[in-house]
């Protein structure tokens, strides 16, 4: 789990997926799976493999050098540890998107991206005050929301999740 945590808050990452048969790399008999494989913001794509260290792992690593044809980044133990603050962030920030389950989110996300895009920059808090026709979880949920499609920008990665995390507009290179 701290790899989806870790891979959600990464700011380069497009897109990822964790399971079936995109990360299954495997041909024949060579067991090659990939913890992640993620669409990079420039399009590229990579597989990403947790390390810790251990033989299996290490083996895994070498069968997947031999038959997957994009780059291996691999994930160590320490680069989970120093990302902690990212992936608090992102597990707090999945928890208010899971606690709208059930709930389309969809044309409030759209209305979240619109508000910041407008502003530029803007806050949790500015975002729940300002949406208040919502209830403040549904809005929080569609600013995860769109947070994960990539819609607006924040500072997960070094402040924490709270009514001061900051939302911003997407710079011109990126995905509108």
């Amino acid at each position: 789990m701290l790899l989806f945590y870790y891979c959600e808050g990464d700011p380069v990452v497009y897109r990822a997926e964790y399971a079936g048969a995109k990360v299954d790399l495997s041909i024949g008999s060579q067991e090659a799976i990939a913890d992640a494989v993620v669409v990079l913001e420039d399009g590229s794509s990579q597989c990403r493999v947790v390390d810790d260290g251990s033989p299996k792992t290490l083996g895994n690593i070498a069968v997947l050098q031999e038959v997957c044809a994009r780059p291996i980044t691999s994930i160590a133990v320490s680069d989970l540890l120093s990302a902690s603050l990212r992936i608090r962030n992102w597990r707090a920030a999945i928890a208010a998107f899971h606690r709208c389950q059930g709930m389309d989110l969809g044309p409030l996300a759209e209305e979240v991206e619109s508000y910041v895009r407008l502003r530029r920059i803007t806050t949790l808090g500015n975002l729940v005050n300002d949406l208040d026709a919502h209830d403040p979880s549904l809005v929080l949920g569609a600013a995860v929301l769109a947070l994960r499609s990539r819609a607006v920008l924040s500072n997960l990665d070094t402040a924490p999740w709270c009514t001061h995390t900051r939302l911003m507009r997407l710079n011109h290179g990126r995905r509108v």
